[in-house]
């Protein structure tokens, strides 16, 4: 793994040391995954659908789809 050095104002150190407490992680963990999830941003989170969206039971139901109609060009 690779080491960074990032300098926080004081206030945000206790912070981020109280979250990473709360979150049973060490502070490097909580760090690198705060970044990672802000890195991944614009794609679905490996638990959305189920943690956040509340998941999905059964098979997808069959939509219905009419024919398409025919048209005179215009």
């Amino acid at each position: 793994m690779s080491q960074l050095n990032v300098y926080v104002p004081e206030s945000l150190e206790k912070k981020i040391r109280k979250e990473a407490k709360l979150n049973r992680k060490s502070v490097s963990a909580y760090v690198a995954d705060l970044m990672k999830d802000r890195m991944d941003r614009g794609h679905w989170r490996p638990d959305f659908f189920t943690k956040i969206v509340g998941g999905w039971k059964g098979d997808f139901p069959e939509i219905e789809r009419q024919a398409p109609e025919e048209r005179k060009e215009l």
